[in-house]
């Protein structure tokens, strides 16, 4: 059965992380430095995570020519709009759908916001 809609959910998950410090407070500074980008942590899902997502929105599949010649940049930043850095590259937009409070819930445990731009891809 095909169909031209897409339904996508945000499944609560936890992420742990073992870092090496000499305090707790210094362990707290280099996650919220790094955590995320260059350390990686282990993603903790409950039994029943998929039951409790989050409805996000209802989507219109896109066709197939559409999916590969578009894809989404994903930036984190500053809050003064001075500096961006780009984080992710998605292939397509639902996918960075799915990603997107995962991404913010980052973006502002650095002090930044999400931003993205749509490009189409050079395939």
């Amino acid at each position: 059965m095909k169909t031209n809609k897409t339904y996508t959910f945000a499944v609560p998950c936890s992420y742990v992380y073992e870092i090496g410090a000499e305090s707790e407070e210094q362990a707290r500074k280099i996650l919220c430095e790094k955590g995320g980008l260059d350390i990686d942590g282990e993603l903790l899902l409950e039994d029943d995570a998929y039951r409790k997502a989050d409805f996000i929105k209802l989507n219109r599949r896109s066709t197939k020519a559409e999916k590969s010649k578009m894809q989404v940049i994903a930036y984190y930043e500053s809050k003064n709009n001075n500096y961006a850095e780009r984080v992710a590259e998605f292939v397509n937009e639902e996918l960075y759908n799915v990603c997107i409070k995962v991404l913010e819930k980052d973006a502002e445990s650095h002090n930044m916001i999400l931003t993205e731009s749509i490009e189409e891809s050079e395939k």
